[in-house]
């Protein structure tokens, strides 16, 4: 209630006359968010029996954002790393006054009087929950960061590769260099009038630097504050801690697994609360891609009770799903005496497969003047085997496919030149790739020589193989 009265205040709608037909009103309630708990939601994809929504009517526009996974690696890349928001983005870029009749909606300047009819009001703002305002903002953004292109050009090549919606996301070598970013942005977007909050950082600082610099105040929440409430930060859905680490907020998780329905629909369900788009949690969530692959071969309606061996495996993968509050990751791939003083950085891509599923992880290998060789976790792939009877080395050589695509990806997203080293257990993967591309069918073989030189490739002994993005129990 007090959210629209402030809307209407600032004229981001008006009292008109009703002609066609309303978009729904909604409240979301997350208590989980540190601020923001409570937001409108309009809900333009509703419609009557035989008719079309407004959704379904639009032009939804290119998408012009970079992709999470690039912009999640960039944000571990570096020491000092910083988040912002910008406040109501979409309701600052006004709406021609041709479309704003089809965002009408009812809203009761006093509901307690039942007697009083309530008012119809449209928008004169670009709205959230339009499919076209994604594209609408992001062209705005990029319009405002092209005038600062000469100006501010390393601000604006950040900001256009590392802004996702309205949430900004990176990171920087050194505090000057982010402080710098920081005040040119807020310059940028002042010019748009939009206003940037909610400005966290790891480093104490920058954050003091924001505050000299007048960008934050005295009163502005460290994210240390938001953790003695048990209200977890979040960074495009992966939870960040004042410790500098990276983890899963599963409370709502094991809520929703403590039901333990043991139908179709519910585990489908179950699978898509889970958002890992790095892959830190491979091998938990491939086992139940695989189960959700069984239970589809069952053939069994929706809502329809599983079979008894079903239930005993998604009951021991619900009982294991607690374990993930145990689990994090450091937010920096190294620290920052390490990543500006070694001698060599490599990307090192382990590949493997069964029966049931094939992979690949990558990590980071650097051997520093001073400290020796460290590594650390990139990412991992993995898909569930294909329902057609496949050969084991068919699928070692999928593993091998995934590795040279996420090599490629990688070294994308963290603009890096560094040598790569493709690891294989199977002998004919190694010898196939590396001796005898001509082998393969033209679809696997220019693939993986696109991304890859045969001499990249190296074969390891089974016994040091890495397993760690794949379930691979017979």
């Amino acid at each position: 209630m007090i959210l629209v009265y402030r809307r209407k205040q600032h004229g981001m709608f008006k009292t008109i006359r009703l002609t066609i037909r309303l978009m729904d009103l909604l409240e979301v309630i997350r208590k989980d968010r540190p601020s923001s708990q409570l937001r409108i939601a309009y809900d333009a994809s509703s419609h009557d029996a035989n008719s079309l929504s407004l959704n379904s009517c639009l032009h939804i526009g290119p998408n012009l954002y970079p992709e999470i996974f690039d912009i999640l690696p960039r944000f571990r890349l570096n020491e000092v790393a910083f988040t912002a928001d910008m406040k109501q983005a979409f309701l600052q870029i006004m709406l021609n006054k041709e479309h704003r009749d089809v965002t009408k909606f009812l809203f009761s300047n006093d509901p307690s009087n039942e007697s009083q009819l309530p008012s119809v009001y449209r928008f004169t703002r670009v709205l959230f929950g339009i499919s076209s305002s994604p594209f609408l903002l992001s062209a705005t953004i990029k319009h405002h960061l092209k005038k600062y292109l000469e100006k501010y050009t390393d601000t604006v090549n950040f900001l256009n590769e590392n802004i996702y919606v309205d949430d900004i996301i990176g990171s920087q070598p050194f505090v000057n260099q982010a402080l710098t970013i920081t005040l040119e942005a807020t310059k940028i977007f002042e010019d748009a009038n939009i206003s940037v909050h909610k400005w966290q950082t790891n480093s104490k600082s920058l954050h003091k630097a924001w505050q000299d610099k007048g960008v934050i105040s005295d009163e502005n929440p460290h994210f240390e504050t938001f953790e003695k409430d048990n209200l977890p930060f979040k960074v495009l859905g992966i939870a960040w801690n004042s410790k500098d680490f990276l983890y899963f907020d599963i409370k709502g998780l094991i809520d929703l697994v403590s039901k333990r329905i043991g139908t179709k629909e519910f585990i489908l369900q179950v699978l898509g609360r889970i958002f890992d788009p790095i892959g830190f949690l491979g091998p938990f969530t491939l086992r139940i891609k695989h189960l959700m692959q069984k239970i589809w071969l069952l053939g069994v309606e929706w809502d329809e009770s599983l079979p008894e061996d079903i239930i005993s495996l998604w009951a021991a993968w619900c009982e294991e799903v607690p374990q993930l509050t145990n689990f994090s990751i450091p937010r920096s791939y190294f620290s920052d005496p390490l990543v500006n003083n070694f001698k060599t950085l490599e990307l090192h891509l382990f590949s493997d497969a069964s029966t049931k599923a094939y992979g690949t992880i990558a990590y980071l290998r650097v051997t520093s003047y001073n400290i020796g060789i460290l590594t650390s976790f990139v990412a991992s792939k993995n898909r569930i085997a294909p329902l057609k009877n496949l050969t084991l080395p068919r699928l070692e050589l999928m593993g091998a496919l995934l590795s040279a695509r996420l090599s490629s990806n990688i070294l994308k997203a963290l603009k890096l030149d560094i040598p790569c080293f493709f690891w294989t257990d199977s002998k004919i993967t190694y010898f196939g790739v590396r001796e005898q591309p001509e082998r393969f069918k033209p679809f696997i073989k220019n693939r993986i020589q696109k991304f890859t030189s045969p001499s990249n490739w190296h074969h390891i002994a089974l016994e040091f193989k890495i397993r760690l993005t794949l379930y691979l129990e017979e």
